[in-house]
């Protein structure tokens, strides 16, 4: 991603969140004032305000083009959004505020867009972190702890005694091990481990119950905090190091959530239905249009570009 573009992402977040605002409390005359001095800064910023709100308008023909589906804030992923009806100013507001924010002040390491990070811990441990991610790490003498904040995360986790345990995280999925290699993600409110080699216990926070995972075994966690584990041959696991994605029996919406990772602003599906049907393939993350057109053609769905920072999937 270039600077200027990232400037410009950085313009409509900005811009989206003063649009909230102003939907919230369209009578506040701070509001008002608020967002009159912020176009007034620069003219890149009026012109960047225009396009907000001709995208947000657009965004919102198109979701209100099919019959209104009622979706709950927990139902809202970070970055892959599945709506409905008139619920875009809800969206918009988990969207763009809580991630961009939250994930800068608590990250130790971050990625843009199509970027992945190599990363080396003071114990040996290699980690390759995907596109729009973030991580935070913790290196004690009792412990060694990495927790993903958002996207995705590849684990070489070095050999150790068992005085100083690995942990990753990913909210509240804790994976532990030692000499072992896994892949870790969190979109679409879905927690999902897999193992390249060696084992890993896994458990949810708070509960008395571990699993333990081989290699090829994978297991995934949803918002409900139902669990589905699968087995595929372990050259399959973390494909996306090297520009693919191979999905097995995950919800299109974690699919998508993937590939949007490769693609720049916003990628909206505008559909419940379209976004919880289950789906298995492989993709290629360096076209991630092509990618998210291969995963919803099959299911009558279709992919809209309506900017260079907003994308919508739909079934109409």
């Amino acid at each position: 991603m270039t600077e200027k573009m990232s400037e410009e992402d950085t313009l409509f977040e900005e811009a989206f969140d003063l649009i909230i605002r102003l939907q919230e409390e369209p009578e506040n005359p701070v509001v008002h004032n608020l967002i009159a001095r912020w176009r007034a800064r620069h003219a890149m910023h009026e012109t960047v305000w225009k396009q907000a709100m001709e995208i947000h308008g657009m965004a919102g023909m198109a979701i209100q083009s099919r019959h209104p589906i009622q979706v709950s804030k927990s139902a809202i992923s970070r970055r892959t959004f599945v709506m409905g009806g008139t619920a875009f100013a809800s969206l918009a507001a988990v969207a763009v505020v809580a991630p961009q924010v939250m994930r800068q002040l608590k990250a130790d390491y971050l990625t843009t867009t199509a970027e992945m990070r190599h990363i080396a811990l003071e114990d040996g441990t290699r980690i390759v972190l995907g596109p729009k991610s973030a991580i935070r790490s913790a290196m004690t003498t009792s412990e060694r702890r990495v927790d993903l904040l958002q996207g995705m995360a590849f684990f070489d986790v070095a050999q150790e005694n068992d005085i100083r345990p690995f942990l990753a995280t990913a909210d509240d999925l804790q994976v532990a091990g030692f000499g072992t290699a896994f892949d870790l993600s969190h979109d679409d409110n879905t927690r999902r481990i897999a193992v390249n080699h060696g084992f890993v216990q896994v458990n949810v926070a708070g509960s008395s119950d571990t699993e333990t995972l081989s290699a090829g075994h994978w297991l995934a966690l949803d918002e409900s905090q139902h669990i589905a584990r699968g087995l595929v041959d372990a050259s399959q696991i973390a494909t996306w190091r090297n520009g693919m994605l191979v999905a097995e029996r995950e919800r299109v919406a974690t699919v998508v959530s993937h590939i949007a990772r490769w693609q720049s602003g916003r990628v909206v599906i505008a559909s419940a239905e379209l976004g919880a049907q289950e789906i298995s393939g492989v993709y290629d993350l360096n076209k991630p249009l092509e990618a998210m057109k291969a995963v919803v053609h099959p299911l009558g769905g279709r992919v809209r570009t309506l900017s260079p920072w907003l994308t919508i999937l739909s079934t109409v």
